[in-house]
C-alpha cells in the first residue's frame, strides 16, 4: 500500500481482533460486522449480525458496497 486506508472493514470483529486494534492505533476508523459475543469496544461502528450466516453477512457486504460506489 502506497498510503494508510481511511476506514477498515471487517466481517467476523472477533475473528479479526488482531486487524482492528491495529487500525485504532493507526488512528483508522473501524467497522465490524459482530456476533453477540463480540467486544464492541474495540470498533468504532458496530453491526450486529449473525456472522456464522453467509446470507447476513452477504446481504450487509452488498449493502455497504453499494453504498460506497
Amino acid at each position: 500500500m502506497k498510503r494508510v486506508p481511511d476506514v477498515l472493514f471487517v466481517v467476523d470483529g472477533i475473528y479479526e481482533k488482531q486487524a482492528v486494534k491495529e487500525a485504532n492505533s493507526l488512528n483508522i476508523k473501524s467497522f465490524a460486522i459482530m456476533n453477540t459475543n463480540g467486544d464492541d469496544t474495540i470498533v468504532d461502528n458496530l453491526i450486529p449480525a449473525n456472522t456464522n450466516s453467509v446470507k447476513s453477512t452477504e446481504y450487509i457486504a452488498n449493502e455497504i458496497k453499494s453504498n460506497l460506489s
